[in-house]
């Protein structure tokens, strides 16, 4: 539906579970010690990979299409530089040979740290250990970009970073709501977090419910 959010809490979570489905099928009750040859040695090993990739990044295309925002969450790698395939920075955590078309696939890619060493500007602490930075611009060390529209947002005005960010401080920044976002980082940085707080400006005035088991128990009996 428009304007629903969608958040894949990892990507890779997501590539893992196309990945099972293509080589073992969504029948709950087959025995998968009796397939478990099909995830070594199988000659359609690497056509499996890339079959997960495209089906996850399609069904991300599909529903931006249909008017939902998609937030991408994703553990964070040593990989090569997406952009001069020369040298290595930090970037999602996925198939290396997705890095490049997740970065296409998303308007905005952004890197979340928990700092656990102060950032110094000359001789003073610009930032204390402990903090949550959401880096916006990409540097050699890792892999960021955004996209405003130059006509409301100087692309220049833009800063490098977001202390203790938050989605209404991400979208007072941009002058947007990123209609497919990135963001990754180490776990325990806080990704859900700011994945989830996406309602309050999607939908303030919706309250999350949640469905508990002793809810789901009651229901099916």
């Amino acid at each position: 539906m428009p304007n629903d959010v969608v958040i894949f809490d990892t990507i890779s979570s997501a590539l893992e579970t196309t990945r099972g489905d293509m080589m073992l099928g969504d029948n709950p009750s087959a025995s998968l010690w009796e397939q478990h040859g099909k995830f070594f040695g199988d000659k359609q090993f690497l056509n499996t990979y890339r079959g997960a990739q495209n089906l996850t990044l399609r069904r991300i295309r599909n529903l931006i299409a249909r008017g939902a925002y998609a937030i991408v969450l994703a553990h964070e790698m040593e990989g090569r530089d997406p952009m001069t395939e020369i040298g290595k920075m930090a970037v999602p955590l996925v198939n290396p040979a997705m890095v490049d078309d997740l970065i296409a696939a998303c308007s905005d890619v952004f890197r979340l740290r928990l700092l656990t060493s102060p950032v110094y500007d000359g001789e003073r602490i610009a930032i204390p250990a402990g903090k949550r930075v959401l880096y916006l611009r990409r540097t050699d060390e890792y892999t960021a970009k955004f996209h405003v529209d130059p006509d409301r947002v100087n692309p220049d005005t833009i800063p490098s970073g977001i202390i203790e960010p938050t989605m209404t401080r991400l979208v007072e920044t941009l002058n947007k709501i990123p209609r497919c976002v990135c963001i990754y980082g180490n776990p325990g940085a806080g990704k859900t977090t700011l994945a989830a707080s996406i309602v309050q400006v999607v939908a303030p005035n919706t309250v999350p419910k949640r469905t508990t088991h002793k809810q789901k128990t009651e229901k099916a009996s």
